[in-house]
């Protein structure tokens, strides 16, 4: 919903520099930059990111480098704490620990020991779904429409539904659309009603991006594809079971980059039915150095 007297075309030009911020995390972000743009000045950029975020543009900076560093210190076991602090943009690791401690209640090392789960719990998930290994597949880039979702179980049915009927109001489409769910958190790095989350629907035809409504082009790569026969909610358990069982056995690593899930339906979506899911990890190869 919009807040208060927040306009459709503050939405479009913030979701610019929400965008950027995400995929440029590890840089010098400076508001007079990000206002820049997103077409504002930087006393009007600061007001408005704050009513359409409820973050100041530091602490949704600072926000995003620490839920990507708990992705990273959870998945890539092989990168140092020092190399991940650097990598999210932190300019020292104790400025990291700091600032991860003080959003995390625990040391970036207690949260990577204290956050894997413990083998039961896999065991228990291979004896009610049989995982097969995933097919490695290189994807093209993806241009999606998107609503952003903060908490997976906030407002998701209702999302789904202002998206699909916002798609279906655009008069020049003429092929079936696919539904991507875009997760910008790792599974179990934080609670689900922290996490972000992006509801998204992926064709090749041109749709008007508008107010909440925003469109992006998701960067190619390689990818794990897991195929899953499952609801939305499961989705969850057999996604944190994909990322700690399968890559650590592999030659490859988790890429910084989100994963995302393509549905088959979007009503099993809404009811949480059992449906084919194809969930895409982001990989590199272990000998290839972060970018």
């Amino acid at each position: 919903m919009l807040k208060g007297n927040t306009t459709k075309a503050q939405y479009e030009q913030i979701n610019l520099s929400l965008e950027y911020i995400y995929y440029h995390c590890g840089e010098v972000l400076r508001a007079k930059s990000l206002a820049k743009i997103s077409g504002y000045s930087v006393y009007h950029f600061h007001r408005v990111f704050k009513a359409i975020t409820s973050e100041s543009v530091s602490q949704y900076i600072r926000n995003i480098r620490l839920e990507k560093s708990s992705n990273l210190l959870l998945y890539n076991i092989d990168k140092s704490i020092e190399i991940i602090a650097y990598e999210v943009g932190f300019l020292s690791s104790s400025a990291f620990s700091s600032a991860f401690k003080k959003r995390f209640s625990m040391t970036p090392s207690k949260w990577r020991v204290e956050k894997h789960e413990e083998k039961s719990v896999h065991q228990k998930i291979d004896s009610l779904f049989k995982i097969k290994e995933p097919e490695i597949v290189y994807k093209p880039q993806l241009p999606i429409t998107y609503l952003r979702i903060h908490g997976y179980r906030k407002e998701i049915e209702n999302t789904w539904i202002r998206l699909d009927k916002w798609v279906k109001e655009q008069k020049n489409l003429k092929k079936e659309y696919k539904y991507i769910g875009v997760f910008h958190n790792y599974p179990s790095s934080l609670p689900h009603e922290e996490c972000r989350y992006l509801a998204s629907i992926y064709t090749d035809e041109k749709i008007s991006k508008g107010g909440e409504f925003g469109t992006c082009i998701m960067e190619d790569g390689m990818f794990a594809k897991f195929g899953f026969f499952c609801t939305h909610d499961e989705l969850y358990d057999l996604m944190k079971h994909a990322y700690q069982s399968w890559p650590s056995k592999s030659k490859y690593k988790i890429r910084n980059f989100p994963a995302y899930a393509q549905y088959s339906d979007l009503k099993n979506i809404l009811t949480s039915n059992k449906q084919d899911i194809d969930f895409f990890i982001p990989l590199q190869l272990k000998n290839i150095l972060a970018i």
